[in-house]
């Protein structure tokens, strides 16, 4: 348990410091579409997908 409030923690300052950071989200953004082959409105789609999923699986480890 204590490992998951670690990671989650983690991610939590990851995600604030990626929100602040407009030029690493530019690198964090040409890195993964440099060699893919979605577009870019399927990338935000998967993006949003993810996120949620992430959410829920924290609301049902009480997380959130």
């Amino acid at each position: 348990m204590e490992e998951m409030i670690v990671e989650f923690i983690r991610l939590e300052i990851f995600e604030h410091e990626l929100k602040k950071s407009r030029e690493l989200q530019r690198f964090i953004f040409e890195s993964l579409s440099e060699k893919s082959k979605l577009t870019m409105e399927d990338a935000i789609e998967l993006g949003n997908k993810v996120t949620e999923g992430m959410r829920e699986e924290l609301r049902e480890r009480g997380l959130l």
